[in-house]
């Protein structure tokens, strides 16, 4: 990260609603931490051979105007880092005061007097780079933890404390202790730049930053002007966002008036709003925050109240924030599996109930969808562009593909993008073998075990073999039911990036191994396609593991009447004398999951990276 422009690459957080806290944070609660919501200047410290420099979240070099905390982090066991954070002014009882930080503004240059009328506190709540690492890429509970470990703390430089417990609870408990609010963050998630759902806004006191464009002269008695006019964006245009008038003494008026007599305009930004009169309008570039009760159908603030002024921020920057939207389902008595009277309803809230734990897999991967808009009795198609009416909180990823050009591919990160596609008949997901980070480089490789008959004794036994050589070579498989016929198995990509492992490697890699099996067990085993060429015997499908080839999600529901899903399983259950790849349906992993059975959840990670596994197959080590 360039200490010059930080404020491009900040992960910022999505403002989120009551249905969001209700159902997206708790059917993910086990997937969520909530921190404090600090009500101050977000800004990156950069540290380059011990040199501190502060800039806020804008581009604006704050470092001579809170020379406390670059004191703080100048003293610290490493020389170079870059910190995430927000500088906070506590106020008597401990509370964090924007009033109190309006006393301490970005451009100044701190006395030792304004050092100790307002002393402030770098509260650290991420790491970017540590050592020259750039580690945005890892989880955020991995990134915190080497946060904690970074760092010295004291009174001036803190780190957020995580908070453990229900949503509600502790949004209610944050709001009873005067708080702002919470932030919830995905314990997964990579820091990645810009608006994220993978972190959410709970607010207590709605407040929304927005930019000055006019003024109303004063009346009576009062000094400066009688209220502040309002913008916002909404589209890329501009929008009157009404007035407000609270929150002044008259000292802010007066000043406050002086810097808008600076900065004159003919008209406002946007067509002028009936019921302002005679105002006085300027140029679009103060920024300032206001609390308010709500906003009405016409986008107006009810009773605002002014909080302070937001030199930190660009005028370009404000727009009315997204609020992460609770999807609206339809045609939810349809049926969808006549054996079983199933209606997509059902398989709507199966979707649901599993997306905290389906998430895992499926997020920031590209998507291939297998859609079924009259059921499984209708035939099916399969969608890999994403259509032009898709939502903006499903991400589209072009990536290029040799046989059909370009492939703009469908990415979601929550519920909320899983609950759309499963409502447009999305029935069966399945992920590309690849991150949507880096689409052209495997993250995982799959054998898929696929029996021409309905004896699954080889199924088990293909899987038995496979396991035995992949552990021997430190590869560590995963199992899963396909949901249909046989099962797949799954070997995480652990190479570093910089290895230079391809789907050419994974592909080859596969094949030599199933090769060995079909060379041991000609009779049981074969890499034929053709049926016929087949016969009795069960197919191992690598070829799977190409650039643009995808397989079965992990928790999808598959187009078959039992409305069966592809189940993670544990070895023992893969290999017992009742296992059936349609054990499992959307009517059974309700209760599984209840009794907290995710097999895949402490798997054990590979020893042995790709290449390393590729050389000891290669000396015959895995036999």
């Amino acid at each position: 990260m360039s200490p010059a422009a930080p404020a491009s690459e900040l992960m910022l957080a999505t403002a989120a609603d009551e249905a969001t806290i209700e159902s997206t944070l708790r059917l993910n609660s086990d997937d969520w931490q909530f921190e404090q919501k600090f009500d101050g200047y977000r800004v990156v410290a950069v540290s380059i051979d011990g040199s501190v420099t502060l800039r806020t979240r804008n581009g604006i070099n704050c470092t001579k105007a809170y020379p406390e905390i670059v004191e703080a982090l100048s003293d610290q066991p490493y020389d170079e880092f870059v910190v995430d954070g927000e500088i906070v002014a506590f106020d008597i009882d401990g509370r964090p005061s924007f009033e109190l930080m309006q006393q301490r503004p970005v451009g100044t240059v701190a006395t030792d007097a304004d050092r100790a009328a307002v002393p402030l506190t770098f509260v650290a709540f991420d790491l970017l780079t540590l050592d020259g690492v750039d580690v945005r890429p890892i989880s955020l509970v991995r990134r915190q933890a080497l946060l904690a470990d970074a760092l010295e703390y004291d009174d001036v430089l803190l780190r957020s404390d995580v908070l453990e417990g229900d949503a509600r609870a502790l949004l209610e408990q944050a709001c009873a202790d005067g708080w702002e609010g919470l932030i919830a963050k995905r314990k997964e998630s990579p820091y990645r730049g810009g608006r994220s759902r993978n972190w959410l806004k709970l607010k207590c006191l709605r407040s929304d930053d927005f930019v000055i464009v006019g003024f109303t002269e004063p009346s009576g008695r009062r000094s400066g002007f009688g209220a502040l006019l309002l913008a916002t964006r909404e589209r890329g245009e501009w929008v009157f966002a009404g007035r407000v008038g609270t929150g002044f003494d008259d000292a802010l008026l007066r000043s406050l008036r002086a810097e808008l007599d600076l900065r004159p305009a003919d008209r406002p930004p946007f067509e002028r709003p009936g019921g302002v009169v005679r105002p006085r309008w300027v140029r679009p570039e103060l920024v300032c925050t206001v609390g308010y009760t709500e906003a009405t159908a016409a986008g107006q603030l009810r009773h605002p109240r002014f909080l302070g002024l937001r030199p930190d921020k660009n005028a370009a920057e404000v727009a009315r924030e997204p609020v992460a939207d609770r999807v609206e389902l339809s045609n939810t008595d349809k049926i969808f599996f006549p054996a079983i009277e199933g209606t997509k309803g059902e398989m709507l809230a199966y979707y649901e109930l599993v997306a905290p734990t389906m998430l895992r897999h499926v997020a920031n991967r590209p998507l291939v969808l297998e859609r079924f808009p009259d059921g499984v009795t209708t035939k099916g198609f399969y969608q890999k562009n994403t259509p032009d009416h898709t939502p903006p909180f499903i991400r589209r990823l072009p990536v290029g593909s040799r046989s059909r050009g370009q492939i703009t591919y469908s990415v979601i990160d929550d519920v909320n993008g899983l609950l759309w596609l499963a409502n447009q008949a999305a029935m069966v997901i399945h992920t590309l073998l690849s991150g949507a980070d880096d689409p052209l480089r495997p993250i995982e490789m799959i054998f898929d075990l696929d029996p021409s008959t309905s004896d699954l004794k080889p199924v088990q036994e293909a899987a038995r073999r496979l396991k035995a050589r992949l552990d021997g070579l430190g590869l560590s498989p995963r199992v899963k039911t396909t949901g249909s016929k046989g099962l797949h198995l799954h070997v995480d990509v652990t190479d570093d990036p910089a290895a230079g492992i391809s789907f050419e490697t994974t592909r080859a890699f596969a094949e030599r191994l199933a090769l060995e099996l079909v060379h041991d067990a000609p009779d049981l085993f074969t890499l034929e396609f053709a049926k016929k060429a087949r016969g009795s015997r069960l197919l191992i499908d690598v070829l799977r593991n190409g650039h643009a080839s995808h397989a079965v999600a992990p928790y999808s529901v598959r187009a078959v009447p039992e409305a069966s899903v592809a189940a993670p399983l544990s070895w023992d259950e893969a290999l017992s004398s009742d296992f059936h790849p349609r054990a499992h349906t959307i009517r059974t992993m309700a209760a599984r999951l209840a009794d907290g059975i995710d097999p895949w959840a402490d798997h054990p990670p590979p020893t042995s990276t790709i290449a390393e596994a590729a050389a000891r197959l290669l000396a015959g080590e895995a036999s």
